[in-house]
């Protein structure tokens, strides 16, 4: 645990995707009409598809104004979607059923820009991802700051704490679809633009590989007959992590989820990145000689972190198995530990001791629904099943939704 007036804190920021959906369970091309009724507020944004949402939080330091900020905003959308009954579905759409998921503005320079390059059938499956994607401030000491990214890279693996889609268009062979398809299909063959990469040389090398995928990006369009102009080096990065025009590294790689669960998740970015600020631990590649009970643990002024087929294997792992494996909860629960150091509530990360102690995500439970209720066969599931997944998500979001009703900002 951290305090003291002298200690400057890491600002973060959440922003939180998901789908609307009826109440019947089938997804709503509802979103832009509920938005504009709220009176489009900054915090609130559509998204690719008109199914889909955006909230986002203001930048904070304090976790409790953040989760008090975030709820209330959470809530006061949430209240004016069922008020048209519509419901709130806090994960990537399960199944491509009978309501088509539609294109918000396809002939947006960027949307279309995206289409030419990636194909259509790529590009449409970004229609049917949701995300929860984390900003933190960057450290003011260059040198920090690179050690920052480096420790932000090592975390990829906590997107296992919030898999929500563990199904697909229909499919279930995987704890997370969305870091599976995102970065092996809709981006296979743009890694620099969209796939986890190995850890950066220094802090020049970070945004001079965002230049080269926003060049090679621009010579796709180029080949299309496309001009660049809604594209940049701080929006042509896809992937896990990337630095942004706000002096943020933005961490891109969980599903979206329950309140609780992208708390949870904030706090751990939070947590890591101030204890860094506070005691300038050196980061090390792990050259092999270390196992994973060892890696993200500081010692002697150092962490060693996962080396790049680790951290790929990682992935591999929470794509396949998520926390059911032990290798991967060692691993998480090493990064839990440095982040309670560098938090002032580490009750923000009890969701995520759960889940290691039990070896489950959110992943889980709705497999297991989808299990006890008939819902799945042979690793497939219906429309019918889908509409059921979907209302059960939404179920589960708003009784967690309701533990942080009713709180005021002050």
């Amino acid at each position: 645990m951290i305090g003291g007036w002298w200690l400057r804190m890491v600002k973060i920021g959440i922003e939180l995707e998901g789908h609307l959906i009826d109440e019947n369970g089938s997804v709503s091309n509802y979103a832009p009409e509920l938005i504009e009724i709220m009176g489009s507020p900054d915090y609130l944004v559509p998204e690719s598809s008109e199914t889909m949402f955006e909230v986002n939080s203001s930048p904070s330091d304090d976790m409790s104004y953040l989760a008090d900020e975030l709820s209330e905003r959470l809530n006061g959308f949430n209240d004016i979607a069922n008020s048209r009954g519509l419901r709130v579905m806090p994960a990537p759409n399960f199944h491509n059923d009978g309501v088509k998921v539609r294109s918000r503005d396809p002939d947006r320079p960027r949307s279309k820009g995206k289409k030419a390059v990636l194909g259509e059938a790529l590009w449409d499956l970004e229609h049917h991802l949701t995300a929860t994607h984390v900003h933190v401030d960057m450290l003011e000491d260059e040198g920090k700051a690179y050690n920052q990214i480096m420790l932000m890279q090592a975390m990829d693996p906590v997107f296992a704490f919030a898999s929500s889609s563990p199904f697909f268009l229909g499919n279930n062979s995987k704890r997370d679809y969305r870091v599976d398809v995102y970065r092996n299909e809709v981006f296979d063959r743009f890694p620099l633009q969209g796939q986890l990469l190995d850890y950066p040389k220094s802090l020049e090398d970070v945004m001079d590989r965002q230049v080269k995928a926003y060049d090679e990006f621009k010579n796709e369009l180029v080949k299309e007959g496309l001009d660049d102009d809604s594209f940049n080096k701080y929006n042509c990065i896809w992937g896990p992590l990337r630095l942004t025009k706000f002096g943020t590294i933005e961490a891109r790689g969980a599903d979206s989820n329950n309140l609780s669960n992208v708390l949870g998740l904030g706090a751990v970015y939070m947590g890591v990145s101030n204890y860094l600020e506070r005691e300038n631990v050196d980061v090390e590649i792990n050259d092999g000689s270390y196992d994973v009970g060892e890696l993200f643990v500081p010692k002697n002024g150092k962490i060693i972190v996962p080396n790049y087929d680790q951290l790929k294997r990682f992935e591999g792992i929470g794509v396949e198995d998520g926390l059911s494996n032990s290798t991967l909860r060692t691993y998480l629960s090493n990064v839990l530990d440095v982040a309670e150091k560098g938090l002032d509530d580490e009750s923000y990360l009890n969701p995520f001791r759960s889940m290691i102690s039990e070896g489950r995500s959110f992943s889980d439970d709705i497999i297991g629904y989808a299990s006890d209720n008939g819902i799945e066969s042979n690793g497939t599931i219906s429309e019918a099943g889908a509409r059921a997944l979907r209302s059960y998500v939404a179920g589960r979001y708003e009784s967690d939704l309701e533990k942080y009703s009713g709180k005021v900002l002050v």
